[in-house]
């Protein structure tokens, strides 16, 4: 582990029964925080939004961490006495921290996709576009 080397405990919104550490890039440090939400890869190409549970030093078991790959808040969505509420529930309701996850949040703040939109970098925003084409670049930008 490097000596500066940060973990983050993330809660994914999936029914697995632990949270799972990811390392947090020295550049992203200065943003991450409990409550907050990060782009994490799981398994193969899955990405998804987890909520920041614990920002740590310790290094888990696995030798090779994924990285977060974005935070996506500016300021946490969950605060820690919520947190400490999902911890109740799911083991009042004997459920993961996913699925407690999954049902406080709106599903607006739920990133749950294999796919990834984003402009072609041969875009040009001179071109004339129908009022349905500007929505949708407005809403991809």
């Amino acid at each position: 582990m490097n000596p500066g080397q940060y973990f983050a405990d993330v809660i994914l919104p999936l029914p697995l029964p632990r949270i799972y550490s990811y390392s947090i890039p020295a550049e992203m440090l200065p943003f991450a925080a409990i409550g907050k939400r990060a782009i994490v890869q799981f398994r193969e190409k899955k990405q998804f939004s987890a909520v920041i549970k614990r920002i740590h030093q310790d290094a888990p078991e696995a030798e090779n961490t994924k990285p977060l790959l974005a935070i996506l808040d500016e300021l946490p969505v969950v605060l820690p006495r919520q947190l400490e509420f999902w911890d109740w529930m799911a083991e009042y309701y004997m459920c993961s921290l996913g699925e407690v996850y999954k049902a406080a949040l709106p599903a607006g703040l739920k990133l749950e996709s294999e796919s990834r939109i984003s402009l072609s970098a041969g875009y040009n925003s001179a071109l004339t576009l129908n009022k349905q084409e500007e929505l949708l670049i407005d809403f991809i930008k």
